[in-house]
């Protein structure tokens, strides 16, 4: 999976520090360094907070739409 940071995001270094606990592995990157890989989710998303990740299967989720909730669900965290 891969996720979308941007530096100074509390968010961001919330859900970095959990996944860090578990061990899991994810590709992070600034998110304006990859507005080409999430133009059209941001386009249907204009609300989308940080951090964003998007899993092996594509789908997107933002921290607004319950990403932690969808990393319980997957059974990640």
């Amino acid at each position: 999976m891969k996720l979308y940071t941007k530096s100074n995001c509390n968010k961001c270094k919330e859900i970095k520090e959990k996944l860090d606990k578990k061990n899991i592995k994810y590709d992070e990157d600034d998110y304006m360094n990859c507005i080409d890989e999430i133009r059209d989710y941001l386009k249907i998303n204009k609300n989308a907070l940080l951090p964003l990740i998007k899993f092996d299967d594509e789908k997107i989720v933002s921290n607004d739409e319950g990403l932690l909730k969808e990393l319980k669900k997957r059974k990640i965290l």
